[in-house]
Order: structure tokens, then C-alpha cells, then sequence
């Protein structure tokens, strides 16, 4: 299956002008600073696969069939730049969203606001139902009964093997999935509250290698893999930064139907990011990226501008 070679987005929330992303076909490394746009191109990447989600979540279904429309309209005009006259496009490889084939392509989104937890508690099916991911045709529910077991077993083995973390998740099947976090010695052991007990760095790992463990067991090889991280290491420690680009690139490397996408504001997860590429990959697998910075001019211009070397 053919991958992304280009994104190309006119009109569309911080672009008043057109942008074109040109991936080549290879995975990308994107930095922005706040306010650049690089939220907005993730933004795009969503509609663009998962706007029929996006209507049915933002239209309520008791919507009488009349008002359907002006809602779909106010919709799509959320999403067009401020200062645009005419709609918004976003074109995969030249093609308009709406027309893409869809089941060329199954599609892994995670950005920051993943990992917000409401509750102080990790529920996996209200979780996995927010999330914007290609389930197969299962719901979150049936999802978990079919691979609940295979996931706790992948997430605690990447957090002892890929972390030497102590913590360790367990799946009330009663209860939702409600994942227990412990601690190896079994002298923490919290469902509920979990902020009081274990501090947010290590409940974010937690949640990052949930998702990862979850798109790595739906990965349909047949299809062009999707996987879009945006700020996805805002909340996590330090220390583990290193340790979850070696986990993400040793999958990475793995998978040959897989693009990968990489959003970042911060410059030292960039810059570390870009070291690894470079000084742990082989030559074949650095080949496979390319790296972009994307920044705000002024008159609200935005820029992207390819770095590789």
C-alpha cells in the first residue's frame, strides 16, 4: 500500500495560506513552537481520516434530521482559518479528504490530550472509545475481550523489559478494564486515585505504552500503518525520554508498513530525537526520515522548511 507523500492543507485552521508537508513516503520529525501550527497539521491528519467519528461526536444522534446540515456546516467552519474566505481542503497524496480510500490506511492518533484522566483512574474502555484509532470494526469492548489479556501481558513486559520500571497494571475485566497499577512488592495497589499513590510522569508511561501495545496488536500489515504522536512526551519524566524512543524505534524498525509522524515543541526532545536517528540507526533505517521545522512569521504566515542533512 502506498504511504503518504504529501500533505497539503489550504484554509485550514492556523494555514490561511496553502501548506505542503512533503514526506516522500518516509517518516517525519516535526518541530513547532507553540502557536506554529504543528497542532493544526495533526488536526488535519484527524479530519482527514476520522471526520465521519468527528460528526457523529459533535452531532448528537437526537439532532433532528432538518438541523443535520447547518450542524455539519458549523462544523467544517470550526475548522477554517479565521481570516480564509473559501472552505478548507486537505489533500493526501492529491487526493481531497473525503474521497480518500479509506481502507488503504489504518490510523494510530495520540496527542497530549490522551492523557488526561477526569477520574484520577484508568478506565481502558472509555479511554479506547475517545481515543481516535482503527479498531478493526470492535468496539472497545469487544476489543479487550478479545485481546485484554495479550495487551496486560505486552504493557507490563515493555515497562520491566524496555523501563526496568517496578511498576506494574492489571486488568479488573468486572470492572471495565480498569487497570490497577502496583508496584512490585505489592505495597501499592490503586484503581482509583492513582494521582495520590504514583506521580503523573509514571502514569503517562503507562498510558503512552497502553496505546502503543494497542496499535501494535491491530496493525493490519496489509494496510499503510499510520502513527501520529503530537507532544506525546510533554508530562514524562526526563530519564525515560530515552528509554521510550528506543522502545518506539526498536517497533518502529519492525514494522515495513508503517509511517510514522512526530510533532514536537520541545527543541531538546527534537534535538535528542534527531540524535537517535542518526547515531543508532542503521543506514537504511535513517534513510527513512525527514526532519522539518515548521514556524509562525509574521501577518500569521506560517513556514515549514525541510532540515535534512
Amino acid at each position: 500500500m502506498s504511504k503518504i507523500n504529501t500533505l497539503e492543507l489550504t484554509s485550514f485552521k492556523a494555514f490561511r495560506d496553502r501548506l505542503v508537508l512533503s514526506l516522500d513516503e518516509k517518516n517525519v520529525l516535526l518541530f513547532g513552537e507553540n502557536g506554529s501550527g504543528k497542532t493544526s497539521i495533526y488536526e488535519a491528519l484527524k479530519f482527514a481520516f476520522f471526520h465521519e467519528k468527528i460528526e457523529r461526536k459533535t452531532i448528537p444522534a437526537s439532532t433532528q434530521p432538518e438541523d443535520v446540515i447547518e450542524k455539519k456546516r458549523e462544523l467544517y467552519d470550526s475548522y477554517k482559518n479565521v481570516n480564509a474566505t473559501n472552505p478548507f481542503t486537505i489533500q493526501i497524496n492529491g487526493t481531497n479528504h473525503d474521497v480518500i480510500v479509506r481502507d488503504n490506511y489504518q490510523v494510530f492518533l495520540i496527542n497530549y490530550d490522551d492523557f488526561t484522566l477526569p477520574n484520577d483512574c484508568i478506565v481502558l474502555e472509555d479511554i479506547l472509545y475517545n481515543l481516535y484509532f482503527d479498531f478493526n470494526g470492535h468496539t472497545p469492548s469487544s476489543l479487550l475481550q478479545l485481546l485484554g489479556t495479550e495487551l496486560e501481558t505486552a504493557v507490563n513486559k515493555t515497562l520491566n523489559e524496555q523501563f526496568s520500571e517496578s511498576i506494574q497494571v492489571e486488568f479488573d475485566k468486572g470492572d471495565k478494564y480498569r487497570c490497577i497499577l502496583s508496584d512490585l512488592d505489592g505495597r501499592l495497589k490503586y484503581g482509583t486515585n492513582i494521582s495520590h499513590y504514583f506521580n503523573e510522569g509514571k502514569i503517562h508511561l503507562v498510558l503512552l505504552i497502553i496505546y502503543i501495545n494497542v496499535s501494535l496488536l491491530l496493525a493490519d500489515r496489509t494496510k499503510t500503518n499510520i502513527l501520529v504522536l503530537d507532544d506525546f512526551i510533554t508530562s514524562l519524566d526526563v530519564a525515560n525520554r530515552a528509554f521510550v524512543l528506543k522502545f518506539l524505534f526498536g517497533e518502529i524498525q519492525k514494522q515495513t508498513s508503517l509511517q510514522t509522524f512526530i510533532f514536537t515543541h520541545n527543541v531538546s526532545f527534537y534535538n535528542l530525537t534527531k540524535y537517535y536517528i542518526h547515531a543508532y540507526l542503521s543506514v537504511e533505517d535513517k534513510e527513512k526520515w525527514k526532519f522539518h521545522n515548521l514556524y509562525s512569521l509574521d501577518n500569521n504566515v506560517h513556514k515549514i522548511y525541510p532540515l535534512n542533512d
